[in-house]
């Protein structure tokens, strides 16, 4: 397997729904091959990073939202101080991060969350 092998997986998982009947969480199997991936020396790219950020995103909730914007904290971390260009942060993981904090409900820290990775844009 490779890093497209992985990403397609993910993508599988992307499209699965979150509730069902079988208590399968998708947004935790995503976690588990990212994981998985370092372990096997297998380098996640953005599209893995984003596409494990819009599981999250499917998943909705503040648990849902902190944990795609810590791994969009991993990407920074990984590309400014590592040098990590295959995991750039782009338009796209930085959209997937505010689309989880906007579907935050009840919560009124959510809105300032979304703006302040707006602001990492900038």
């Amino acid at each position: 397997p490779n890093t497209i092998t992985y990403n397609t997986v993910l993508l599988a998982l992307a499209n699965h729904p979150t509730k069902n009947e079988h208590s399968f969480c998708p947004a935790e199997k995503a976690e588990e091959l990212l994981n998985q991936m370092g372990q096997v020396g297998i380098i996640p790219d953005t599209i893995t990073f984003s596409t494990v950020m819009d599981i999250y995103g499917n998943q909705g909730g503040k648990a849902a939202a902190l944990r795609a914007e810590h791994l969009l904290e991993t990407m920074e971390h990984n590309w400014l101080k590592l040098g990590h260009d295959h995991a750039r942060p782009n338009i796209i993981a930085y959209s997937t991060v505010i689309r989880c904090w906007a579907q935050v409900l009840n919560d009124n820290t959510a809105p300032q969350r979304a703006t302040a990775i707006l602001n990492r844009l900038e």
